[in-house]
């Protein structure tokens, strides 16, 4: 077919015009509102045209879109990087819940601890007490012994002792 002079100028800029889109829109629009970006293209292209040749657009298509292997590798990362993320977030709750429980754990142990040596305290306290009563009468038995034979005796207590 006839082909004009500086039709490969006039494709190169649309081409730049359509790339100049393409950038400032993210790669994961281009799944999900290809209908809007195709509209933006077309706007630019057709300004473009305008502007520096005065031809005039009709119709304009995005018939596919091949993005380079960089670019999979690219989304590929972000994926990743993302599930990443996510699983990092997970385990700093799960550690964070295991950190509260632990914190649980001690306190109880802490108050079981203190009841323990409470009880203990008393024990022995009840057992000291116990022991001085005990000597308390075997020394009041003793002594009301010795007054007995001091006085069966007519020895003096001292005497006895002796």
């Amino acid at each position: 077919g006839f082909v004009f002079p500086g039709a490969h100028v006039v494709r190169l800029n649309v081409l730049t015009a359509i790339q100049n889109v393409a950038v400032e829109a993210a790669m994961h629009e281009f799944f999900v509102n290809k209908t809007r970006i195709s509209s933006v293209m077309q706007q630019r292209c057709a300004a473009e045209l305008k502007k520096l040749y005065g031809i005039r657009l009709e119709a304009f298509q995005l018939l596919s879109i091949a993005p380079s292997s960089a670019v999979d590798h690219v989304i590929l990362l972000s994926a990743i990087t993302k599930l990443n993320i996510t699983r990092a977030r997970r385990y700093m709750e799960v550690m964070r819940v295991l950190f509260q429980v632990q914190e649980l754990s001690a306190l109880y142990q802490l108050n079981v601890r203190v009841i323990e040596a409470r009880g203990q305290a008393r024990k022995r306290e009840e057992m000291a007490r116990a022991t001085v009563a005990m000597t308390a009468q075997t020394v009041s038995a003793e002594m009301q012994a010795l007054q007995n034979v001091s006085s069966q005796s007519n020895l003096s207590r001292q005497q006895l002792l002796e």
